[in-house]
């Protein structure tokens, strides 16, 4: 089970904003400050068994009146219990909904007096006796009416008994008992905390679940001898077996001012009862002991997510993961892995990522790009549109149909996803040889991202996944002495946009006297281009670079 949708309304940065198709593994990706942790973190609000918090920058200033709202859709149904009387009626959800505007009768001032009306359910669906919804309940009984109907005042469904359950969104909170519904768990920046031991920390909630699971089935008698064994090995190396010069003299104090016996006070090694509840991973060889936060912070990040991983595995539980940023203090190498992980966990992971090793272009419907208008690309009208005699979202399903992915793309090339601006270009000849004559001739192209796209025939596909994730770029390609609307110069010419591409009527090696067929040419080309003085960079380079400087202004 999966997030598939989330609909954001006045919240944070976004006056209005539908994601309408979250994949197994998603990455939202885009500049800093265009919204991309708002979305996890709204999630996580709706979702969290927790009341939510809010406070005044939840709320997108753009309309004082208007409410604030998040709704989180699955793609399939579960069921929320609501108590009725001595039994339950289950009745089928898809989605829970989040809803919270500033209370008209909060006192300025007064600091009990909420500021914000918040209201969180789970959202039925309506249906009819002809098409109950299918949700798998295992061994639980359940009882699903026959149908939900909406109305007026809320919602109502028939009993067994032939009566109306009539009920409000106010009886359908996440504090009812659920089934099927998936637990989120996020993973902010701070997540290495989670391995850890403290308030609400993912290690807290197993600690506690683990002293449960050893108080249930210990032998009392012999939890007390071998405790008491192995306190008289430990202490007997700093004190007499019997405490007498250390423990002794605080029990006497104790008992004289006090007037209560102590004579069972003992340094405390661990709480007997409840093990676990200072517990810490460690690496241990023999009495050498390393604790956790001597791993390394990207260690102990994985160490976090694969804890909650593997216990949800093996307790068989529904849940979907949210992380802020997974690639922090981890080595690229550990990077790839760890997406590989996402990619083959049978769980729900949702991301933001500033890496190029979390992204894969063949997946293209698990991106999305925000972008600073707080807009997200691929945008449906967009994909909608015709190049070729087919629409734009065909083209891009092609690549991994035909393992362009594998033939056509580098992974090095997943950069233009985090491009401001990108220049696309044939070769590496341009890709190495425009930046350094851009600064002899004091042009300014610095923020661009060139992408070299090995070829003339392949630069439409590059083109292709520009326009699809909203990825500025102009384009520069060599005619060859041939015309625009030559066989080979169309597509390039065509998918690019008019005000942003030029063309060399010779190669660009030419430009530089370098013939196509000579030996090392690209040795050659590069070494000409380092010779090359700012008054003798061939005109029409110059010209491009102008054209490149006044686009990348706009």
């Amino acid at each position: 089970m999966r997030i598939s949708k989330v609909k954001l309304r006045n919240f944070r940065c976004f006056k209005e904003l539908d994601i309408e198709e979250f994949a197994h593994t998603h990455a939202l990706i885009g500049e800093n400050g265009s919204g991309k942790t708002a979305i996890l973190e709204g999630i996580n609000m709706v979702t969290t068994k927790g009341l939510p918090h809010l406070n005044e920058q939840d709320f997108n200033n753009s309309d004082e009146e208007a409410d604030l709202s998040i709704e989180v859709v699955f793609d399939e149904p579960f069921l929320v219990m609501i108590p009725d009387g001595y039994a339950t009626q289950d009745i089928p959800c898809q989605s829970i909904l989040m809803t919270a505007h500033r209370h008209e009768k909060a006192a300025a001032g007064k600091a009990l007096s909420d500021p914000f009306v918040i209201e969180r359910y789970t959202v039925p669906l309506e249906y009819d006796n002809q098409n109950i919804p299918t949700i798998p309940v295992g061994d639980k009984t359940v009882n699903i009416p026959s149908s939900v109907t909406k109305t007026a005042s809320g919602y109502e469904s028939p009993r067994k008994g032939g009566s109306t359950f009539k009920f409000t969104t106010n009886r359908l909170t996440l504090q009812n008992d659920t089934i099927n519904l998936p637990d989120v768990f996020y993973f902010d920046r701070e997540r290495e905390e989670q391995a850890k031991v403290g308030y609400n920390s993912l290690l807290q909630k197993i600690a506690k679940d683990l002293n449960w699971r050893y108080r249930k089935d210990w032998n009392k008698a012999d939890i007390e001898n071998k405790w008491n064994e192995f306190y008289n090995v430990v202490i007997s190396t700093v004190e007499d077996p019997k405490g007498a010069r250390v423990i002794q003299p605080i029990r006497d104090k104790l008992k004289k001012i006090a007037g209560v016996d102590f004579s069972d006070l003992e340094l405390g090694l661990l709480d007997i009862e409840q093990p676990f509840s200072r517990t810490f991973f460690s690496r241990r060889n023999k009495t050498n002991q390393i604790e956790q936060k001597r791993f390394g912070s990207g260690i102990s990040i994985l160490l976090a997510y694969f804890l909650l991983d593997t216990i949800s595995k093996l307790s068989k539980e529904r849940v979907i993961f949210l992380i802020d940023e997974p690639e922090l203090h981890l080595h690229p190498q550990l990077q790839h892995s760890l997406f590989r992980e996402f990619q083959e966990s049978t769980f729900q992971t949702i991301y933001t990522t500033q890496s190029d090793c979390f992204i894969s272009i063949a997946n293209w419907q698990s991106i999305s790009r925000f972008q600073l208008d707080f807009s997200v690309c691929p945008k449906p009208t967009e994909l909608q549109e015709v190049l070729e005699g087919k629409k734009l979202f065909n083209h891009l399903d092609e690549i991994k149909k035909w393992y362009q992915h594998q033939s056509i793309f580098f992974r090095e090339d997943n950069q233009i996803f985090f491009a401001k601006k990108c220049l696309l270009v044939e070769g590496p000849a341009e890709k190495y040889g425009l930046p350094v004559l851009s600064q002899k001739s004091g042009k300014n192209i610095g923020d661009i991202t060139i992408i070299s796209c090995n070829g003339k025939s392949k630069i439409p596909y590059y083109q292709m996944l520009c326009k699809a994730f909203g990825v500025p770029f102009f384009t520069l390609f060599d005619l060859d002495g041939k015309n625009a609307t030559d066989d080979e110069n169309k597509r390039p010419f065509n998918w690019a946009n008019a005000s942003a591409r030029f063309t060399f009527t010779s190669s660009f090696e030419k430009l530089f006297g370098i013939d196509k067929d000579a030996d090392n040419k690209a040795s050659k080309l590069f070494l000409k281009i380092d010779e090359t003085k700012t008054t003798e960079i061939p005109e029409d380079i110059s010209k491009a670079l102008t054209a490149i400087e006044n686009w990348s202004k706009i």
